[in-house]
């Protein structure tokens, strides 16, 4: 979804830009919240040098209070993530038991 402008052409506003990193933030934590990891990486990189930019332009960054929620949404898109990561992790090491037993009931097979 582009960032809406004024004009074709006319480059967005640090309120529209603040807007759309919103947006992309909330997208971030339903894509969490639906496991949906390929989702919430590609929002991520879009929402990422948005943010940059709000604080890299001569604008004014967003007020304190903004800011305080954005960081509340990006500790639990985080720790979402992180539990999502936990439980691949414990997947992935249930695989590798199961072909280490695979593995060694063929070594003891005549």
């Amino acid at each position: 979804m582009p960032i809406p402008a004024a004009e074709v052409g006319t480059p967005p506003t640090a309120a529209e830009r603040w807007q759309r990193v919103e947006s992309l933030t909330q997208a971030m934590l339903a894509a969490a919240e639906a496991a949906d990891i390929e989702r919430l990486t590609t929002l991520e990189a879009e929402r990422s040098p948005l943010i940059r930019g709000l604080f890299t332009t001569d604008g004014q960054p967003p007020p304190a209070e903004k800011l305080r929620h954005l960081m509340t949404l990006d500790a639990e898109i985080s720790r979402r993530a992180g539990l999502l990561r936990d439980a691949l992790l414990q997947r992935l090491g249930s695989v590798a038991k199961t072909r280490k037993a695979v593995a060694a009931y063929g070594e003891h097979q005549p």
